[in-house]
């Protein structure tokens, strides 16, 4: 199967939508442990691009436990759809980009970078 840049742009920003004023958590390994809840703003991402949508406005909130990130689990306003990815600090391979993958308790988590693509094929 494969998909044209219109496809691809209206299936980006329904996912995009789903998370709009919604929420992620970031966790531990394996989502154990949450260590901080970020609120999505009403328009979380930018307008798509051939099938690819990327992070829009600040995301961050003050921690509420300590531990390494490494999932970030997006859910929706209406708490009924979830989508985990992958953390990374920087820039090393993760899906979602984190200031400081070390978290502490009260301190700030800022995500720098998220971007979704639907990929062609």
């Amino acid at each position: 199967m494969t998909y044209n840049t219109a496809i691809r742009n209206a299936l980006a920003t329904a996912y995009g939508d789903l998370f709009a004023s919604g929420t992620i958590e970031i966790r531990t390994v394996g989502g154990a442990a949450l260590l901080c809840t970020i609120s999505l703003p009403v328009s979380p991402f930018s307008a798509p691009a051939t099938g690819v949508i990327s992070k829009s406005g600040t995301w961050a909130n003050t921690a509420s436990g300590s531990g390494v990130a490494r999932v970030a689990r997006f859910i929706s306003s209406d708490t009924l759809k979830v989508a985990d990815v992958t953390i990374t600090e920087g820039g090393g391979g993760g899906e979602l980009i984190i200031d400081n993958e070390d978290i502490v308790s009260g301190g700030t988590v800022t995500v720098t970078a998220y971007t979704y693509t639907v990929p062609a094929t």
